[in-house]
């Protein structure tokens, strides 16, 4: 037996003309995120021109200011230069700009004396904290001239309660 075309097509469609349907489950063509991530910032950007403007100047501004400033204050730390004398408080910390050097104090020594036998002058002694690198070393205001990995703290004054001025130097 011998089928015609016209058999096989189902009957819905011998009286109806052909209609393309949409294909299902076919993948979209996947973008490049990045580029696309990339893409949605430019147009941000050019969006929102004055904003953009106004930040990129206000943080050109702080860079200048941290950079040719010899002490910056942020918080309870103090970016300072490399021998620019600056006043650290009890719980401040000095940090050397563009190196890993900390100094905090950790007390006030009034009497070096506490028994009869004295370990170093009648004077009252600055206890440092004093980091380089990650390494502490022991530091206090009776040695400002020996010079700990590269650097040394000099005790210019204090009333040896609340605050010390100091002065941290790179030794040669």
């Amino acid at each position: 037996m011998i089928r015609s075309m016209q058999d096989d097509t189902p009957l819905v469609h011998k009286f109806e003309p052909y209609k393309p349907q949409p294909i299902e489950h076919v993948p979209k063509k996947k973008k490049n995120k990045i580029k696309a991530f990339f893409q949605w910032i430019w147009k941000q950007i050019t969006g929102h021109k004055i904003i953009v403007a106004v930040v990129v100047v206000i943080v050109a501004i702080c860079v200048a200011l941290f950079i040719f400033m010899p002490v910056v204050a942020i918080g309870s730390t103090k970016y300072v230069d490399a021998g620019t004398t600056t006043r650290i408080e009890l719980g401040q910390t000095a940090k050397l700009k563009y190196s890993n050097v900390t100094l905090k104090i950790n007390r006030f020594i009034a009497d070096v004396c506490p028994v009869k036998t004295c370990f170093g002058p009648h004077t009252p002694i600055v206890d440092y904290e004093f980091k380089v690198d990650g390494q502490t070393y022991v530091e206090t205001s009776l040695t400002p001239n020996v010079p700990v990995y590269r650097f040394q703290v000099k005790t210019n004054g204090t009333d040896n309660k609340t605050y010390a001025d100091i002065t941290i130097t790179k030794s040669k």
